[in-house]
């Protein structure tokens, strides 16, 4: 076989391989999806199929005040038609914004049997008081639960709720202070306590 063509097979397999090795970065604007992806704990055995526009739950995310953050950040006008096919096949559908830079982390849009859609979002900072519908963290939450993740960290979930909607924040439950702290020797400095994450959801119930 001629050398030359040796060569060019050789470069074209390198090039295939170089191709198939690279890694593929999701977009950094808000994308929608048809299957869990931020609820990975989501039952979708438990939700019922509903046909809602794009238009329609355009105008619900224009009312909480969700559309112009994610606008903002990126958010394509076809993305809500994925939305909109995902809870008419299985009930579900989410918006991915973790690679954005916004102010909003994710939505999960979750269409229950008593006819009642749930829309939840993640923020990575308290959310403003537009968003909150008079609910303030500044007051005394209705519930304050334990639960643990996926990863087996116990959360602590604060709940603040009127009738349509809900404010929650989500942190690194505060492990029993130690009667006996250990001294630090002489010299030594004591560590300063790591900070953990703490995030915050907001969930709406509407009636369409």
């Amino acid at each position: 076989m001629d050398k030359l063509l040796i060569r060019r097979m050789l470069m074209c397999l390198s090039g295939v391989l170089v191709v198939s090795c690279t890694t593929v970065e999701p977009p950094s604007r808000p994308v929608g999806y048809m299957v869990p992806t931020v609820r990975t704990g989501t039952s979708l055995g438990s939700l019922a199929p509903r046909e809602i526009s794009s238009q329609a739950l355009a105008i619900c995310l224009r009312t909480n005040g969700c559309m112009e953050p994610l606008v903002n950040a990126g958010m394509l006008p076809h993305e809500l038609e994925i939305v909109s096919r995902g809870l008419a096949s299985k009930g579900y559908a989410e918006i991915d914004a973790r690679n954005a830079r916004g102010l909003i982390r994710w939505l999960a849009f979750s269409s229950h049997p008593n006819g009642m859609l749930e829309i939840r979002a993640s923020f990575a900072e308290q959310p403003p008081a537009a968003l909150c519908g008079g609910l303030s963290p500044e007051q005394e939450p209705d519930q304050v639960t334990r639960q643990s993740n996926a990863f087996g960290d116990v959360l602590e979930l604060s709940t603040w709720r009127n009738d349509t909607m809900s404010l929650r924040r989500i942190a690194p439950a505060k492990a029993p202070k130690d009667p006996k702290p250990k001294k630090s020797k002489k010299g030594q400095k004591t560590p300063k306590p790591k900070k953990e994450p703490v995030f915050w959801e907001i969930i709406w119930w509407l009636k369409l």
